[in-house]
């Protein structure tokens, strides 16, 4: 009879853990797509965007990344289709399964993305039968983008979108990135939300009268558990905060700062990952500032400080739900330092050696917590 009880108890364990994993909501089931097991984390990464051969990154690191992070504008180009597919195609060519990661930029304004724009985007997707998690419109509780700051607008357009991938698109999921409310409301962009917009009153969630740190800087903007799988945030380091741009060291608790809500603003972690329906988390760009052109701390040693913080096995163990992160791996112009920065973790043999080292550090039982892409495979499916 102990037996008999003990093998029930187990079947309904299986069972709640099931049903635990899936969400019923409008007549279908919803899963956290692609997810690995807790305390396992895929690697990634973003490449320049003119670097449409994903696995020449690897070549230069010697490690075999799960991810490869691109940006497109929305509704996407005749060209930008061709260069979607031809990422798949490469993809697929490899004998490990690969995920995409894809961020669509509605340059256009919310207005421009129309039911017939995302089902061709859903019908791309599908062609390309390769596991994808669509990231759309980007930090759109900020002030900067054309989409930012309409959270009622958002919301319709996100579930739009992803309800369509739902339908047509079995090999995708979502990412929902907001960026971190440090500093909101972000009075100072093009796209604020001012006392007269219609939206105020929504996002003033404390109902003192105005847009504040105080106010909740992240659920106005939340579209739903049924159409979020993945919930996402960047973490870069630009410099010392009382110089923007400078090659200095991050700060020791930058990243558990950020996701942990230490710098008086809500843990998105807590927030979104801990509760009921607990989401996975994907760092969606990480990096440190380097300036080329500028003295200060040597490139190798600003890079290699956060690399130690964010490919930390201790992390993983307490923060269980966080399951990828993804290196902005690009040389390029930031409009908000006025600069050419060196974000790549690729270009710098001393940086290579310690973000390989990092990741194919084990983690407690001498298994590996960092996966690259034979690794991931069971869960890229």
């Amino acid at each position: 009879m102990r037996t008999l009880n003990t093998n029930v108890r187990i079947l309904l364990t299986a069972v709640w853990g099931f049903i635990s994993f899936l969400s019923i909501s409008s007549g279908r089931m919803v899963g956290n797509r692609f997810e690995p097991p807790d305390g396992t984390c895929y690697i990634g990464v973003s490449p320049q965007n003119n670097q449409t051969k994903p696995l020449t990154i690897d070549e230069k690191t010697g490690l075999k990344h799960t991810a490869f992070s691109y940006f497109f504008t929305f509704p996407l180009s005749k060209e930008d289709r061709y260069t979607l597919q031809g990422m798949a195609r490469d993809l697929k060519e490899d004998p490990n399964p690969r995920l995409l990661v894809i961020t669509l930029e509605p340059w256009g304004g919310l207005d421009s993305v129309t039911p017939e724009a995302c089902r061709e985007l859903a019908d791309v997707c599908a062609e390309c039968d390769i596991p994808i998690l669509v990231r759309f419109a980007h930090e759109m509780n900020a002030s900067w983008y054309p989409w930012g700051q309409r959270p009622t607008q958002y919301k319709k357009v996100f579930r739009l979108l992803a309800e369509t991938l739902m339908a047509n698109a079995p090999n995708t999921g979502t990412i929902w990135s907001p960026i971190s409310g440090l500093g909101y409301p972000f009075s100072f962009g093009q796209y604020a939300c001012t006392t007269e917009n219609p939206e105020f009153r929504l996002l003033d969630t404390n109902k003192d009268g105005k847009l504040c740190q105080d106010d909740d800087m992240y659920t106005p903007f939340y579209p739903g558990d049924d159409v979020v799988d993945w919930i996402g945030m960047g973490i870069l380091h630009y410099g010392s905060q009382h110089a923007l741009g400078s090659n200095t060291l991050p700060g020791e608790d930058l990243v558990d700062g950020i996701l942990r809500g230490e710098y008086f603003i809500p843990s998105i972690y807590d927030k979104f990952c801990r509760s009921r329906n607990a989401k996975p988390l994907v760092i969606t760009d990480t990096s440190a500032l380097y300036d080329p052109n500028k003295g200060g701390t040597p490139e190798p040693a600003i890079k290699q400080a956060i690399i130690k913080q964010l490919y930390d096995p201790a992390r993983l163990r307490k923060m269980k739900k966080l399951k990828m992160i993804i290196w902005l791996d690009k040389f390029k112009q930031e409009p908000c330092v006025q600069a050419d920065i060196d974000w790549r973790v690729s270009n710098n043999p001393d940086v290579i050696d310690t973000y390989r080292g990092a990741i194919e550090k084990k983690g407690s039982g001498n298994r590996r917590v960092f996966l690259q892409a034979p690794d991931a495979a069971p869960w890229l499916k």
